[in-house]
């Protein structure tokens, strides 16, 4: 027997999805600010905040300081939280969780990469800090969800 399981929009609308599908994916990011200045992840779809993706076996501050390195070669301190964000696109159901970083003293900024991609299919283009007149004249499809809590009040 194969295990199903109903999905409702916010509209009421029922989808029916194999729960071997469903993909339920914790992550963490980081929010750096230096010198009025935001430090951003370019990828394919536009700009992101460092972070992703929680293992199984890590704690939250763990997993921020890993994605944190992996993708801009900085060592970070974890701040405070800031926002859950919640995003759902089934099959996928996104708990996004946010903190304030700080950098550990003067750090060069790398281009890191996502160990779980090859390298020929890696999504950072390039990490950079941008001032919120940068950040404004991008298309807000180009950022975050969470950008216009954060970069439009």
């Amino acid at each position: 027997m194969r295990k199903t399981i109903n999905c409702y929009d916010i509209t009421g609308k029922r989808y029916v999805f194999p729960v071997n599908k469903l993909k339920f994916r914790p992550s963490v990011y980081g929010i750096l600010i230096e010198k009025d200045k935001v430090l951003l992840s370019k990828q394919w779809d536009g700009y992101d905040f460092p972070g992703g993706g929680i293992k199984i076996d890590e704690k939250v501050n763990q997993a921020l300081i890993r994605e944190f390195k992996e993708e801009t070669g900085i060592d970070i301190q974890v701040k405070k939280f800031l926002i859950l964000h919640e995003f759902i696109d089934l099959p996928l159901h996104a708990i996004e969780l946010f903190f304030e970083v700080s950098a550990n003293n003067d750090q060069l900024i790398t281009l890191g990469s996502d160990p779980e991609l090859n390298p020929e299919n890696q999504i950072i283009q390039a990490i950079d800090f941008l001032s919120l007149e940068q950040i404004k004249l991008e298309k807000p499809s180009n950022l975050h969800q969470l950008s216009e809590k954060f970069f439009y009040l």
